[in-house]
């Protein structure tokens, strides 16, 4: 009787002997001055395109955090039903066009690029009270922690 194995690694074994280029030098190639959220979300002080400084002990706060602190709620709100999209209590006409549909960066960040929530209420699955508990701990905390995961992606 044969029997086959199958060895699933998360890294392509390839990768293990040769010098790899960091994942973000391969992003800003690829979409050059065009917005790519993870590119965003590495910016720091209008450095678009590089990876996080991280040994830099002052770059505390990037566009991307500073934006989405300052529109907590709506941020929450958009991505949260965004991500519910097509579902039976959300549908594309409960959204109406981002404000900002230029595909380049310098159009400006990741908020004004979401679709604006046009429905009268939230869905069951995510009532009022509880999202409104989710924006007071992002009021208190930031998004910072969020944000990082996309600045170790060349880590």
């Amino acid at each position: 009787l044969f029997r086959s194995r199958l060895c699933a690694m998360s890294v392509p074994p390839t990768l293990l002997s040769s010098p790899v280029r960091p994942v973000s030098d391969g992003l800003a190639r690829l979409y050059k001055d065009r917005f790519y959220y993870i590119l965003y979300h590495n910016e720091c002080e209008g450095r678009y395109g590089e990876a996080w400084p991280t040994d830099d002990p002052s770059a505390t706060t990037g566009a991307a955090e500073r934006e989405y602190d300052a529109h907590a709620e709506d941020v929450l709100r958009r991505l949260y039903l965004l991500g519910a999209l097509g579902t039976s209590q959300v549908k594309s006409t409960d959204f109406k066009a981002p404000s900002v549909t230029d595909p380049k960066r310098c159009a400006g960040g990741w908020y004004d690029r979401l679709p604006v929530w046009n429905g009268s209420a939230m869905p069951s699955w995510l009532p009022e009270a509880v999202f409104q508990q989710y924006v007071k701990d992002f009021r208190q905390k930031g998004f910072r922690g969020g944000v990082n995961y996309y600045r170790c992606i060349d880590k």
